[in-house]
């Protein structure tokens, strides 16, 4: 057992997996879907890496750079939608919206774009780590 404080009472000390449950991850992974179509698949993993289970809110953003984190200066031709998790709000069509997790802690997302953009980021900002979560780059093969 760790030695963290539970509140006021120095008496009252976390468990080491109530620790783990302080501290979630997201993982971010983009992969080619359907004809177009890339998928983003969000999941929530506890601090030893194992998915943690829950309905967790996020925000997304489709971005070009990975240091600005600012909106991509391109629009796909088609929509950003998830097919697991829920859309709460679309704030900018096709590039940033603010989402749940299904109750098994992921979500996922397919991009759809006949011009099949490269370099494109998947960005999650989340309350765990370093506040935020980053895909690899989209390139031509990202898309089916």
């Amino acid at each position: 057992m760790s030695s963290y404080w539970l509140g006021k009472n120095p008496k009252a000390k976390l468990t080491d997996s109530q620790i783990t449950l302080l501290h979630p991850t997201v993982d971010v992974a983009i992969s080619a879907g359907a004809s177009n179509v890339v998928t983003c698949t969000v999941t929530v993993k506890d601090s030893s890496g194992n998915t943690l289970a829950g309905v967790h809110k996020m925000d997304m953003i489709v971005t070009d750079s990975a240091t600005n984190l600012t909106l991509t200066g391109t629009s796909a031709s088609g929509s950003l939608a998830a097919t697991t998790g829920t859309v709460l709000k679309a704030h900018t069509a096709k590039k940033h919206v603010t989402f749940i997790t299904a109750n098994t802690g992921i979500a996922e997302f397919t991009l759809t774009d006949t011009g099949k953009t490269e370099g494109e980021l998947f960005a999650v900002f989340h309350g765990g780590g370093p506040g935020y979560s980053i895909s690899s780059p989209t390139v031509t093969a990202s898309y089916g």
